[in-house]
């Protein structure tokens, strides 16, 4: 996987849930909280592309219902944005710089090259380098859940059978608070045109939350996500839509990902699930501003493909067969232009 699309492709995801309020008669952000510093970042330990968000609520800001109107980007030279990372015997600050690449003109972006330990302290410090203030927030790493079954990529998944379900099985990590299966499909569209589009669509599980993790270093507990023939049938037509300009399509490869958020991530998108209004802002683990700063984790099994029966069954089933697939597995190779993972529990809320 591309780690900083990936990255970029979840921060995307992350703004429209953090940023966006319906109307509400609660008020959480009085007149005296205007020109408020926001903070959004993400440590993500899988790879070592790190991003911080920085924007700053206008003077005129005088509510909770539409903070995103009311954010603009900070000047990026007017703040030292690190990350440091200390152990009892070792100690080093990452300096963040401006991102070339500016996703929103609401915020500033800092990204910094280093790859999170999770037997690390982590802390993010924002120098106000006019008025000398700083903003502090800590998170917890996290290590990569380990994927149990399938062992491994670019394997058969055999769906089609039809005695027992395909499993997804891993493994929980220490600190590992909230957890989300996503499946990816990528396949072929052949268009009347005479067109091929490479597509990819993303299916997402409710996530899984945690109260105290259920795991220790010396412990092992799994999970398990099942793939029936009809739960499947289901996802394909629930992510994919049929279309008149499409003669015919094929399956190319699933990917299975297993993400995975600290205990920061998982109050924060527990409190933006559960209201609609602007209390999904209430909760802010950023001294010195408003926002948070969490931590994630993922593994995924990519290259996967379906068994010649299930993509028999996906052909010729009543539920399906308005999509056009046909019965045989794409043999060509995969476009670049494929739509980025992206944390599944953002992505699902973007459309809300």
């Amino acid at each position: 996987m591309n780690n900083k699309l990936t990255i970029y492709a979840f921060w995307a995801m992350i703004l429209c849930l953090a940023l966006h309020s319906c109307e509400s008669d609660i008020d959480l952000y009085s007149n005296d909280q205007s020109n408020q510093l926001i903070v959004y970042g993400i440590l993500d330990c899988t790879g070592n592309q790190q991003l911080i968000k920085i924007g700053r609520m206008s003077e005129q800001y005088d509510s909770g219902t539409s903070l995103m109107s009311n954010l603009t980007a900070v000047k990026p030279d007017s703040f030292l944005v690190s990350i440091q990372e200390w152990t009892d015997t070792f100690y080093a600050t990452y300096v963040l710089k401006q991102s070339d690449i500016q996703s929103s003109s609401q915020m500033t972006s800092y990204v910094g090259q280093f790859k999170p330990m999770d037997f690390m302290n982590y802390k993010l410090v924002i120098n106000n380098l006019n008025t000398s203030d700083l903003i502090i927030a800590k998170t917890t790493p996290l290590a990569d859940p380990e994927i149990m079954s399938p062992v491994y990529d670019s394997a058969i998944c055999w769906i089609g059978y039809k005695l027992a379900p395909f499993e997804f099985r891993y493994s929980v990590v220490p600190e590992g608070m909230l957890y989300q299966v996503q499946l990816s499909i990528q396949y072929a569209d052949f268009t009347l045109d005479n067109d091929t589009v490479f597509q990819e669509a993303s299916y997402a599980f409710d996530p899984i939350y945690y109260d105290h993790s259920p795991t220790t270093d010396k412990t092992k507990f799994t999970q398990v996500q099942s793939f029936s023939i009809e739960s499947m049938l289901d996802i394909f037509s629930a992510i994919i839509s049929p279309s008149e300009n499409i003669r015919s399509r094929q399956v190319y490869r699933l990917k299975f990902t297993i993400w995975v958020g600290n205990a920061q991530l998982r109050d924060y998108l527990r409190m933006s699930t559960s209201y609609e209004d602007n209390r999904k802002q209430a909760f802010s683990n950023i001294v010195g501003g408003i926002g948070f700063f969490g931590a994630s984790s993922h593994a995924c099994r990519s290259g996967m493909y379906p068994d010649p029966d299930f993509l028999a069954i996906l052909a010729g089933n009543s539920a399906t067969s308005s999509l056009k697939f046909q019965s045989t597995l794409y043999k060509g190779t995969f476009g670049k232009s494929a739509i980025q993972a992206s944390f599944p529990i953002l992505k699902k809320n973007e459309a809300n």
